[in-house]
């Protein structure tokens, strides 16, 4: 009886330790995976963080701008005009040879024109207006909105995905996902300046250059887009901050 007791004893004094020593070993995983993914989440706040300072002082001060620039695309140019309040108001007009296009979204109202297709005014749904406006009014990118107002901004996530090399330079690529899931973007910042050097989307691929300073904001002024409809290249001749804004003249009805 008493062997049999020993024996007994035995195995559960090594049961015991064996898992203990599983206990141990899963203790250690899940501290590793959290130091981990703690670093990871510091790595990335401190990638936005520099993102945020890289693009000025006055940043925060920005609330509406107004952009002009030269558009060349398969050969065809044309002067393009942008006016934007983020969530709130979005007005393009491109002029080119022997038309335009027009785009006008105020809150949940929005009407477009392409005089090339057809000469009827479009209206735009309420869902539509809410979708064009959260993604097409960040004046100051994704990131930045991020980093600025998380919770009231359009970005759901971001999360750092790696490494890359975007014309020879070294890049962070971050997965920006955007609330509503009307869809993501990734994005690759210089590890050098900060500044967004690419993104790419269900749009194609859009590349920032030629970086200056207006009045304390750091803005790209040379757009390249590059997708299955070809190249278009922009490059930026004005920039209004917070400029006067006539609604009811910009406005564009059937």
């Amino acid at each position: 009886m008493g062997l049999v007791k020993s024996a007994a004893y035995s195995v559960h004094t090594t049961k015991s330790k064996i898992m203990k020593a599983i206990i141990r070993i899963i203790t250690i995983v899940l501290a590793l995976l959290y130091w981990t993914s703690s670093s990871l989440a510091e790595d990335m706040s401190e990638i936005v963080s520099k993102h945020v300072a890289a693009l000025g002082k006055h940043a925060n001060r920005l609330h509406s701008i107004q952009i002009e620039q030269k558009l060349l695309s398969n050969g065809v140019e044309s002067i393009q005009t942008t006016i934007l309040v983020p969530k709130h108001f979005f007005y393009q007009q491109m002029i080119l040879q022997g038309g335009q296009v027009l785009t006008y979204v105020r809150d949940s109202l929005g009407w477009s024109l392409n005089s090339f297709v057809s000469s009827k005014v479009r209206m735009m749904s309420p869902q539509e207006c809410a979708t064009f406006l959260l993604l097409n009014t960040q004046m100051l990118g994704p990131i930045y909105e991020y980093g600025t107002d998380s919770i009231n901004g359009p970005v759901q996530t971001i999360t750092l995905e790696g490494d890359d090399k975007i014309e020879e330079e070294p890049c962070h690529r971050m997965k920006v996902v955007y609330k509503g899931g009307i869809g993501e973007t990734d994005v690759y910042i210089s590890k050098k300046s900060y500044l967004i050097k690419m993104t790419v989307n269900v749009l194609g691929k859009t590349f920032f250059s030629n970086y200056r300073s207006v009045h304390g904001i750091v803005f790209p002024h040379r757009i390249e887009i590059i997708n299955a409809y070809g190249k278009a290249v922009g490059d930026v001749l004005s920039i209004k901050q917070n400029p006067s804004i006539d609604f009811d003249r910009l406005k564009i009805t059937p």
